[in-house]
């Protein structure tokens, strides 16, 4: 729960409750990363076999392109494995292309356009890769 406060500070789209309730939830998972003693980002999904469905990956600002989001999706898909999901997929806002950039370098494929996903104009790329 302490960490919920820098899991925000990445991402403040989300509310506090949408972490507090995810954590309670069955079949979520999160893991954090750590630089020495400050928090630099996360990564949260749940696995509805056989699907790994990443929620989110956040990466504080100053550790950006220090391939931690890479590290923090690979930890996700080992977990996954491990719970026999198959694929992987996730909806990113089709206005963040550096997101779409890294999710296509990391083997990602895109899916199908969302309208309207994450709010009226902002859609969403559903996107997705085996493990």
């Amino acid at each position: 729960m302490a960490d919920i406060d820098h899991m925000l500070q990445v991402d403040q789209q989300w509310p506090r409750r949408y972490y507090i309730k995810s954590i309670v939830s069955p079949n979520f998972y999160a893991y954090l990363a750590r630089i020495e003693d400050q928090y630099a980002g996360n990564v949260m999904f749940r696995i509805l076999e056989p699907n790994l469905l990443i929620d989110k990956i956040g990466v504080m600002h100053a550790f950006r392109r220090w391939g931690i989001g890479a590290k923090l999706l690979e930890k996700a898909m080992v977990t996954g494995r491990l719970k026999n999901a198959k694929n992987v997929s996730l909806t990113v806002s089709q206005s963040n292309i550096s997101a779409i950039k890294f999710y296509t370098t990391q083997g990602f494929k895109i899916d199908s356009l969302q309208a309207d996903y994450y709010s009226e104009g902002d859609h969403g790329v559903k996107m997705y890769r085996k493990i």
